[in-house]
């Protein structure tokens, strides 16, 4: 009844009749109390998921099994079933968002975790497949230029000089907040090919909080504004379009699908359909850059003395990131390795586009944090909650 009373005609229905009652149906009303039950299954879900994997931790290890390669290119996690099988897996890529889950993954005394993460990884690769397409790309011209492409798409969004933009987020002015947030989650979902619609949905999953609300600007976020965020994305980086005309031309040649060789790498994907084909290019450039840097890490760590890897281990990998466990006292020079690693195996796959590591050190598994630096040092952080409900990290 709370579902007819708030979506009304637009209320989805079963092959019954009946009102459908899924728990993104209950995200998608204005109300609260739906909302939190909503919220409230998909925890108990997620819990029930993860908690069996968890409480073997406490016993045995958790030996996660990966597959090399997945049709994206990536690699992909899976856990064995069987609480009894001591030899279970855990599956580390692809956790919940919410707190309270990774936190549960705790270095072993007198370890911390190195997390080492390639920064905006896919527009990176989007940019270095447009430069390998058409010969220019606006968005290849915004990395190499130093700006954050979140910034400039904000700028243009807020109809604003990149340098004004800059200034106001630094003050943490609320418009300039989620300008950039909303921009944020252009920057890495329109390349895909959504539509405005699906658009809508995408925005809702990435921006929903534990409790099921959402930032204010995504209340009022439709299809028509979706429409108009990316009009203005596709203007600042007009590139992009030329590739989805390419997508559609490859798509209609196929009669419906269409095959992707993967550049550089030579890998061939077949039996794309128009978003597949359009997310291939960028995620499996850096899927291919990722999965080199993995293997001289590892190298590292197991077999060259000389570097300051040796004797660290690789504990979770997970796309655009590699996690080692490193001697607490030897974080920073782990950190700056793992980071030149990755900078030189994004440059084999991406020579033209500047990339980026940003790395952080911490006891406990966290998602997301900020590096903590001690005269220059990276050093284990950890997070602080301050008053208002701010996160700071500190040593």
């Amino acid at each position: 009844r709370r579902v007819e009373a708030d979506l009304g005609e637009k209320a989805p229905r079963t092959e019954k009749g009946g009102v459908a009652y899924g728990a993104e149906v209950l995200f998608g009303t204005s109300d609260p109390v739906l909302r939190l039950y909503a919220s409230i299954s998909k925890d108990v879900g997620e819990l029930a998921r993860n908690i069996p994997a968890l409480k073997r931790g406490v016993d045995v290890p958790l030996n996660p099994r990966f597959r090399p390669i997945v049709a994206s290119g990536r690699t992909g996690v899976r856990s064995k079933d069987g609480d009894d099988d001591p030899e279970t897996g855990a599956q580390t890529q692809n956790l919940p968002r919410r707190q309270g889950v990774r936190e549960c993954f705790v270095a072993r005394p007198g370890k911390a975790f190195v997390a080492t993460d390639l920064s905006a990884a896919e527009l990176v690769g989007l940019a270095q497949v447009c430069l390998d397409l058409f010969g220019w790309s606006c968005l290849a011209d915004v990395i190499n230029s130093g700006k954050d492409p979140h910034k400039v798409t904000a700028a243009n969004l807020t109809s604003t000089t990149y340098e004004v933009f800059v200034e106001a987020y630094a003050q943490g002015e609320k418009w300039a907040q989620d300008a950039r947030q909303s921009s944020k989650i252009g920057n890495f979902g329109f390349p895909g090919g959504l539509s405005a619609p699906v658009f809508v949905s995408y925005v809702r999953d990435q921006t929903r909080r534990d409790d099921g609300t959402y930032p204010d600007w995504v209340e009022s976020f439709d299809e028509e504004k979706s429409r108009w965020l990316r009009d203005v994305w596709l203007a600042t980086y007009p590139e992009v379009g030329l590739l989805f005309q390419e997508a559609q031309r490859q798509i209609r040649a196929g009669k419906g699908t269409a095959s992707k060789v993967q550049h550089r790498s030579g890998r061939v994907r077949g039996g794309l359909r128009y978003t597949e084909w359009c997310n291939t290019g960028f995620q499996g450039i850096v899927a291919d850059a990722s999965k080199l840097w993995m293997w001289n890490v590892q190298r590292e760590c197991w077999n060259d003395p000389s570097s300051p890897l040796y004797g660290s281990r690789m504990v979770n990998f997970v796309h655009d990131e590699c996690m080692t466990e490193a001697d607490e006292d030897k974080v920073h020079e782990v950190a700056e390795r793992q980071e030149a690693l990755g900078i030189a195996a994004m440059g084999v796959f991406c020579p033209n586009v500047k990339a980026k590591c940003e790395s952080t050190a911490t006891y406990r598994w966290y998602k997301g944090g900020d590096p903590v630096r001690v005269e220059g040092r990276l050093v284990v952080g950890k997070p602080v909650k301050e008053e208002g409900g701010k996160t700071r990290w500190v040593q």
